[in-house]
């Protein structure tokens, strides 16, 4: 289910659910970057909507990022 709409306060999560066969919350964060500017997650983004992430309501058992950014092997460590 989406949570909330642009510009909303949503605790750093997008879409969030239980997926089919589980029985707890899982969360998605959509991270856009500009391919052609070859933007990047940084550690830094990344900590802090796992942070923000925590105060989401239901609580999430999992979180996932998904991204339009190039992909990175050291950005996917630390996702991981």
């Amino acid at each position: 289910m989406r949570n909330g709409r642009s510009g909303q306060a949503q605790a750093r999560i997008d879409v969030y659910g239980i997926p089919y066969g589980e029985d707890s919350y899982l969360g998605i964060q959509c991270k856009g970057k500009d391919e052609y500017t070859a933007k990047q997650l940084t550690e830094k983004e990344i900590q802090q909507e796992i942070e923000k992430a925590k105060n989401f309501e239901p609580s999430l058992k999992k979180m996932y990022f998904a991204t339009t950014a190039v992909r990175d092997a050291s950005v996917q460590t630390i996702i991981q």
